[in-house]
């Protein structure tokens, strides 16, 4: 990068207010990318979450080895720091409610880490000791998160609201191994995030309610595959999260109760991918491909909708994105699914947070595909199939068609149908009921509008 560039970036971010850069493509006309910004001694910011309004992004702002510092931003204020109890090394924002008025975190200061919620009429106040706070309902009244066992160091799903403080969501009042809460739908009502069940033994995504407790909505088999859940719509009816499907990397998943967990597909074929946020409609989708969540520099921010499957956002994105940008983590999207934000990598080289602002949503964005490549296909593997077959949706088909994929028999008796969406499924052989079905010869169909694709399947006993 030149001196005169270098420089006229550096000041740009340095007034706290982010670059606001707009696309030269004319698909992006009414988008833009905003980087956030750093302050004065903090080269690097994260955007951890956004208000549903998508007014609001809070996260931390740190010196790369040092102490981290909760921000909240806005673009009238730019990225502000905010005061939080006790020591303040380490503080994080993880959470914010609605309007982005109430946000919530952790202080991580090696005695007590307290947990906190923080205003602006009232600051911030410690709401526990050894915890974090992960997510926020709408008002901001009902918070969720974990706290952490001093002796074991273990973890332990908690829901909080004012009227009764603390409580836990682990099974039957039980202590458990492991449980995280880590989203709440609008109301507070319902819980999501991942445990270690009795009797199972390793991490199972679960939606909690005061009526059901803590429900395994991942697989029950005690060897089964690990799942984890990050995210749920605003009126519960969809869970998003990451899930081992076929012993495989975690690909990224969206359940709902009616069609169970759909397999969203994934950007790697090595990397873990995690879906982090979801959209009140539950259509559109944000997360991250990579080891970041492990605490790498590394990875791909993607977004998935039912139009468009699961794609790179920067690729996504194109022109859009400046030069010298890499998307790593998609963090959080809006209500309505019109802002997003993360974090990724600036043409300094710095770790800036960022927004992409787009006023018609995913859909209006203009697909950076070749014509030539947006021809409907279907894979299968492995085929033959003993146990279970992983088909995955090549191409890009009608932008207002979710894709539907059916599985017949060889006298074309309808065996399997999976929900509408989604570019890659898992079929394990077995029809709607659950009985395996025999061996022979079937088809698997897949329509998107007026485009359809078939893959011979040959099931072995």
């Amino acid at each position: 990068m030149s001196g005169s560039i270098r420089t006229a970036y550096a000041c740009a971010v340095g007034l706290g207010l982010g670059a606001l850069l707009v696309g030269a493509a004319p698909a992006h006309a009414q988008s833009a990318f905003i980087g956030i910004g750093h302050v004065p001694g903090d080269p690097e910011s994260k955007g951890l979450a956004i208000s549903a309004d998508g007014s609001v992004v809070v996260g931390s702002s740190y010196y790369s080895g040092t102490a981290e510092h909760a921000y909240r931003w806005t673009a009238a204020t730019g990225l502000r720091l905010i005061t939080t109890p006790g020591f303040e090394l380490n503080t994080t924002a993880y959470a914010a409610s609605g309007d982005g008025l109430l946000m919530g975190g952790n202080t991580n200061n090696l005695i007590d880490s307290p947990a906190w919620s923080w205003t602006e009429a009232g600051g911030a106040v410690t709401l526990f000791n050894r915890g974090t706070i992960r997510a926020a309902s709408t008002t901001g009244d009902v918070l969720a998160g974990y706290t952490m066992d001093g002796g074991t160091h273990s973890l332990h799903a908690v829901r909080w609201t004012g009227a009764d403080g603390v409580r836990s969501l682990e099974p039957n009042g039980q202590t458990i191994s492991h449980s995280q809460a880590l989203g709440l739908n609008a109301d507070g009502t319902l819980a999501v995030g991942q445990a270690i069940f009795p009797t199972i033994n390793s991490l199972r995504a679960f939606l909690w309610s005061a009526a059901t407790g803590m429900q395994n909505i991942g697989s029950t088999d005690p060897a089964g595959h690990p799942s984890r859940a990050w995210a749920i719509t605003r009126d519960g009816a969809a869970v998003v999260g990451g899930a081992q499907f076929l012993g495989m990397p975690l690909d990224a998943f969206r359940w709902t109760s009616a069609g169970g967990m759909q397999d969203l597909g994934s950007l790697s074929s090595i990397d873990d991918t995690d879906a982090l946020a979801v959209s009140d409609d539950g259509n559109t989708v944000v997360g991250t491909c990579g080891k970041t969540l492990a605490g790498t520099l590394s990875g791909q921010a993607f977004v998935w909708h039912p139009a468009i499957g699961l794609r790179n956002l920067q690729t996504f994105l194109g022109a859009l994105v400046p030069t010298g940008w890499t998307l790593i983590e998609a963090r959080g999207v809006s209500a309505d699914g019109t802002v997003i934000t993360g974090w990724g990598r600036n043409p300094l080289n710095q770790t800036e947070g960022w927004i992409v602002r787009l006023p018609g949503g995913v859909t209006a964005v203009g697909d950076p595909t070749p014509a030539s490549s947006r021809s409907l296909t279907l894979a299968a593997f492995p085929n033959p199939v003993l146990g279970t077959v992983r088909l995955a949706a090549g191409g890009v088909t009608s932008a207002a068609a979710e894709p539907v994929l059916t599985i017949f028999d060889a006298a074309g008796r309808v065996a399997r149908q999976f929900a509408a969406g989604g570019q890659a499924w898992s079929w394990n052989a077995r029809d709607a009921s659950g009985a395996r079905v025999p061996a022979g010869i079937y088809f698997a169909e897949l329509r998107s509008g007026a485009a359809r694709a078939v893959q011979k399947l040959v099931v072995l006993q």
